[in-house]
């Protein structure tokens, strides 16, 4: 995922830098190695260099960085070390991105598995999904696919079957559907695609609204209309 005016481009990777990115980007549950490697790619995917050879030599060097950086984040509450032996971290990351509508208790959702996002570099594997009881769905599917599943969008709902289907709509008609055998459910998209589908929706939304207003007061046929509007 690239982000705008990355504050660290152009930087060695360093402890602060590594703090601040994992921090802010990750929530997910592995080994330092996996962890390491994650922060790695990400820093030079957004425009950052790697370590500076005069300050850390070795891989050994790096993990060392990151450990530090995990240690610091637990004192701040933001990590977990859970188990010394497996040197294995789980890291709280930033809260998923809400979008309330106001009208209503359900939610549409977008999960992934956090390490799918390293694979590829603008879209991967997404799960969109809705559902009354979200805590409740998001335990089942951790059961269900072994991992901790990284929730990027909530977005609330009076029907969520029905905004499901209109996002789920827009990116077939954007060739986003995957054609292997994992389902319905998930896209080859982004957080940041998806939200654009969601307001492109609430866009086409407030013009047929006001098309039936006008049409209405004005006595005209929608019809004539209908053509400048995206149907839903």
């Amino acid at each position: 995922m690239s982000v705008e005016n990355y504050e660290y481009e152009g930087k060695h990777l360093n402890q602060g830098i590594t703090q601040g990115i994992i921090k802010d980007w990750f929530k997910v549950r592995g080994s330092l190695t996996q962890i390491t490697q994650c922060v790695l790619i990400e820093h030079v995917k957004q425009g950052g260099l790697t370590t500076d050879p005069h300050e850390i030599t070795c891989r050994r060097d790096l993990d060392f960085i990151v450990r530090n950086a995990l240690s610091r984040l637990q004192r701040d509450g933001c990590a977990i070390e859970v188990s010394r032996e497996d040197d294995t971290w789980e890291i709280s990351g930033k809260p998923p991105c809400v979008y309330d509508d106001g009208k209503g208790n359900e939610f549409v959702y977008l999960f992934y598995d956090h390490y799918q996002r390293y694979i590829m570099d603008d879209r991967w594997e997404c799960y969109i999904g809705q559902t009354g009881d979200l805590q409740k769905r998001m335990y089942n599917h951790a059961r269900k696919l072994r991992v901790e599943p990284t929730v990027a969008l909530e977005f609330k709902t009076k029907d969520s079957r029905h905004l499901e289907r209109q996002i789920r709509h827009v990116l077939k008609r954007l060739g986003r559907c995957r054609t292997d055998k994992k389902g319905i459910s998930w896209y080859d998209t982004s957080p940041d695609e998806v939200v654009f589908v969601y307001k492109y929706i609430k866009k086409c939304e407030k013009l047929n609204a006001l098309y039936d207003e006008l049409t209405s007061l004005d006595g005209l046929n929608r019809d004539e209309l209908k053509d400048d509007v995206f149907e839903l």
